[in-house]
């Protein structure tokens, strides 16, 4: 039940935005924006496709995001592992900030998603994946 209600949460909350393949999360700033269901009030409270993105304290706690901060970085728990397409990630935690990146680019006392990043996958691909309306096969 947990898991439709946190579904039906995350189809309605979240906006199509353009997608960016960036994944390195030690660089320069990243210019954030706010547009359709985006910004103060809503569960995604800031997007960039540079620094990824913030959820409100409200949405963190509908979708059970647990962290950790990391000892280890050759030692990441499975629950914290997002495999997509051909790879492996993990979602990293800076400054309030979720971002998906690769663990080899993890280092010790770096904050990873170990519960809850199956949603912020979903939180993800919403915001940063290009609206296909209207393609056909």
């Amino acid at each position: 039940m947990k898991t439709l209600v946190a579904l039906i949460f995350l189809s309605a909350a979240f906006a199509f935005t353009a997608f960016s393949e960036e994944d390195d999360h030690h660089h320069g700033e990243a210019h954030e924006h706010e547009e359709g269901n985006v910004g103060p009030g809503k569960a995604v409270t800031k997007a960039s496709p540079d620094k990824g993105f913030q959820l409100s304290e409200a949405a963190i706690r509908t979708l059970g995001i647990k962290t950790i901060v990391v000892e280890d970085p050759a030692n990441i728990p499975s629950d914290a592992l997002i495999h997509y397409q051909d790879m492996v990630g993990v979602y990293w935690l800076h400054d309030g900030w979720f971002k998906l990146i690769r663990p080899k680019r993890l280092e010790p006392g770096d904050q990873i998603v170990t519960s809850g990043a199956d949603y912020l996958r979903i939180v993800e691909l919403d915001l940063f994946t290009e609206d296909v309306e209207g393609h056909q096969h």
